[in-house]
Formats: C-alpha cells, sequence, structure tokens
C-alpha cells in the first residue's frame, strides 16, 4: 500500500490521533471513507459505460462486415450512438 509497512501506518495513525484527537480523527475518516466510496462508484459507471459503448460498436462494425451495402449506415450510426453518450456523461 504506497510502500508503507504495517508499523509505519501505526504510527502515523497514532501521531494523528494525538494532533486530531478521537472525534476529530474518526469524522475525517468517515468523510475520507465516504469520499473513496463516491470514487470507486463514479469509476466503475464509467468503466461500465465504456464497455457498453465499445460492445455497441463493436456489434455495429460485425453487422457492418456482412454486408458492405450497409456499411456506412452502420458505422454512422454507431458513431452517433458514441457521440449521444459521450453527451449524456
Amino acid at each position: 500500500m504506497f510502500g508503507v509497512s504495517l508499523p509505519e501506518l501505526l504510527v502515523i495513525l497514532a501521531i494523528a490521533l494525538i494532533i486530531m484527537g478521537p472525534a476529530d480523527l474518526v469524522r475525517l475518516c468517515s468523510s475520507a471513507g465516504r469520499k473513496v466510496r463516491q470514487i470507486r462508484s463514479a469509476i466503475d459507471s464509467l468503466r461500465r459505460s465504456a464497455e457498453e459503448c465499445e460492445r455497441q460498436i463493436l456489434d455495429e462494425a460485425g453487422n457492418a462486415a456482412k454486408g458492405p451495402a450497409d456499411a456506412a449506415s452502420s458505422v454512422s450510426k454507431a458513431v452517433s450512438l458514441a457521440a449521444r453518450q459521450g453527451r449524456g456523461r
């Protein structure tokens, strides 16, 4: 974890406890935990959206490869779909 071993982490927490006090330290840790959960949730949402967009583009590209006449239409649909999903964020 960032090159910090357990004894070093315990020393840092002990110093933080002495400086901030138990009430403020609990509040700070709770706030930090909420922020980390929010960031993880946002990253997961972004990852799912990107995977869905990639899947749809690949499906459209696969459909385009089946028929040369529909290639331009399928690619333009995939691009417009990607653009719409990008605008929604």
